[in-house]
This record gives structure tokens, sequence and C-alpha cells, in this order.
């Protein structure tokens, strides 16, 4: 998983993984990835879901992005793949009253605003373009 390309890119992009060994005692997740024989994670937080994602090398040798209750979000082959994953997230959550903040994580925001995701007003409030959920 270390040599992965994916990883490469998004560490030399400053994004924060934590290396873990499974099961990563996160809902249903753990039971996900012992069935598919994953013995080391990478935890990213700042995602709108449940704060936290896993990203794994699963049985088909493909990066995943994997959930809180162990759904597969899909292959991860960039950044972008996750920006977005992250932005439908927070697109769905941010005026849902779940105690989730309005505006997207700090980090994730210039990567939202690369993918054209957002409009950026008075550079103070962020308003998805179009829902894609």
């Amino acid at each position: 998983m270390l040599n992965n390309p994916v990883i490469k890119e998004l560490i030399e992009a400053g994004v924060e993984i934590k290396f873990q060994k499974t099961p990563v005692g996160f809902s249903n997740a753990d039971a996900t990835l012992e069935k598919k024989g994953v013995s080391l994670v990478g935890a990213i937080e700042g995602f709108y879901k449940s704060n936290y994602v896993w990203l794994c090398e699963l049985d088909d040798g493909e990066l995943h992005c994997i959930a809180r209750y162990g759904e597969d979000e899909g292959i991860i082959k960039s950044i972008d793949d996750l920006a977005q994953i992250n932005f439908n997230w927070w697109d769905y959550s941010k005026d849902r009253g779940w105690g989730r903040q309005e505006e997207p994580e700090e980090f994730w925001l210039p990567h939202f605003i690369r993918l054209d995701l957002v409009d950026v007003e008075d550079k103070q409030v962020i308003t998805p373009k179009v829902k894609k959920y």
C-alpha cells in the first residue's frame, strides 16, 4: 500500500494519512476489511459522513475508499476522487442539522474550488454548484 502511486500523490498534496492494522474499530468497516483480507489501512480525516474514511487495497488490487459502516465508496485513482466524495457528503450534510460545519474543511476547500464544485462569494460564503448524489 505504501508504494501505491495514489498514496504517494496524497502524501505529496499534504493529505494526512494515519496507517494502522485492521480491525479499525469503526462500526462495520472492520468486518468489511477483515472479510476482504486487508491488513493495513490508511485513515484520512476531514470527511463529512463520519470524519474518517479508510483507504484500502482490496482483493482486486485497487485502492478503495471505505466509509463508516463498511460501505465501499469506490476506487480512488487520485486526490480528485477523494475530493469529489468529500464534496458530495458535505453538500448533502451541510444543512441537515447534524451539527456539521456549514463550510468545507479548510484543507479540502482549495480542491473543491480547483474542481469547480463550489462558488466562493466574498471569501466568506461557500455554496455548492450542483448536487450530484
